[in-house]
């Protein structure tokens, strides 16, 4: 995706989908480069652990079930920004519409 939008990885944004214990869909988002931090996004999202791992990565299948494409997140998904979202400016983000994504994006700006 860097290549092909000629966007360095540090100004890309990953956004991954969690399922929690009660089969709530989270949308977690971090700058590229980055990972989510499970267990941090557990306490975040308020998740009771059941067992080790309350969350787990969901997966197209799921984004279908919930009748979402890929890159459309449902009004039902509640959706986590990492601290690494602070203060970025000119940066690339999903355009919540499949197969588009939207660059020098700045929030308040265009959110």
């Amino acid at each position: 995706m860097a290549r092909f939008l000629n966007v360095p990885a540090e100004l890309q944004t990953k956004t991954i989908l969690f399922e929690d214990e009660k089969g709530n869909v989270n949308a977690a988002a971090v700058r590229g480069g980055y990972d989510i931090n499970e267990t941090k996004l557990m306490h975040v999202a308020k998740c009771i652990a059941l067992n080790l791992h309350p969350l787990r990565r969901s997966n197209v299948s799921l984004a279908q079930k919930l009748g979402m494409q890929v890159a459309h997140l449902a009004k039902e998904v509640r959706i986590f920004m990492d601290d690494s979202m602070k203060g970025r400016r000119n940066f690339e983000m999903g355009a919540n519409r499949t197969n588009y994504h939207s660059i020098n994006v700045n929030f308040g700006r265009d959110s």
